[in-house]
């Protein structure tokens, strides 16, 4: 840095000379060079701080940008962890009762066991791969679901009927893997289960301008009616904290008493929950 100084000043000196027609012998005399000297001085590290600001400035955005995606990876991990152990949590009942169904018609019922295990056995193995799942479509929901119930008819007989209402303009949606999984167990236990005459549970499936509509309907004797349906709110509680974490407020679930009996949830989800298919296909 020094010698640029001494050697831009002098080169600077003589270019003036040269063009204003001085005599070079004066333009290097000392107190002239001093003072070109100094300016030079004075420029070089006014520029030269102007630099190291720079570079500073951009190294601190660099790090704060790096600390802002290390965070936002960090609670990406943290919540798709705590959606993973929220959409684990299955009804252990379900499947013990399960087992003591299959245990009785294994003796008096072979063929009978046998569908009920492979029922089973295709209900567990959707869920195990859905909890392990980010997202699924509507229709692999539905397909996990229909199986699930089926289990649920052959354990229950004639106290059950259900059916599936999934439209096609529905069935590629995206949505939260398990997502109406704890719905459909409340209305088995609190509304099919807890009437002596059973009843019906219905799934549908309906496409709006800004929503999806999501319900389940039972017709059991409605939420909170005995003691016996009041249950812990512990599956509704999952539900309403997996919209909020992926949805914010754009998400709902709502309950409604159903008429003359019975009850209805119904999950509201924003559209552009994507056609994860038709994504898949874009190049």
């Amino acid at each position: 840095m020094v010698g640029a100084i001494i050697a831009g000043a002098a080169l600077g000196r003589v270019i003036a000379s040269v063009l204003l027609g001085l005599d070079i012998d004066k333009t290097f005399a000392a107190k002239d060079i001093a003072t070109t000297g100094w300016i030079a001085l004075v420029a070089t590290l006014l520029v030269t701080w102007y630099g190291w600001s720079r570079a500073r400035i951009a190294g601190l955005s660099e790090q704060v940008a790096r600390t802002a995606w290390l965070q936002e990876a960090a609670e990406k991990t943290a919540l798709r962890a705590r959606l993973q152990a929220l959409q684990a949590q299955i009804e252990p009942h379900f499947l013990f009762n399960t087992l003591a169904t299959l245990d009785s018609l294994i003796v008096s019922d072979p063929p009978r066991a046998r569908e009920l295990l492979w029922s089973l056995n295709r209900f567990l193995r959707a869920t195990l791969e859905a909890s392990r799942a980010e997202s699924e479509t509507l229709a692999d929901q539905f397909a996990v679901l229909d199986s699930m119930l089926a289990v649920h008819a052959m354990r229950l007989g004639p106290r059950l009927t259900y059916s599936l209402d999934l439209p096609v303009d529905c069935a590629d949606l995206a949505v939260p893997p398990m997502l109406l999984q704890p719905l459909v167990e409340n209305a088995l236990k609190h509304g099919i289960q807890a009437a002596v005459a059973g009843g019906r549970v219905e799934l549908r499936a309906k496409r709006g301008e800004q929503h999806v509509e999501l319900t389940v309907t039972d017709t059991g004797p409605g939420f909170g009616a005995t003691p016996a349906t009041q249950g812990t709110g512990i599956g509704l509680a999952n539900v309403r904290d997996r919209l909020a974490a992926l949805y914010g407020g754009r998400a709902s679930l709502t309950l409604i008493e159903s008429v003359p009996h019975g009850t209805v949830a119904r999950v509201l989800l924003p559209v552009e929950v994507a056609d994860r298919r038709e994504g898949d296909q874009k190049p």
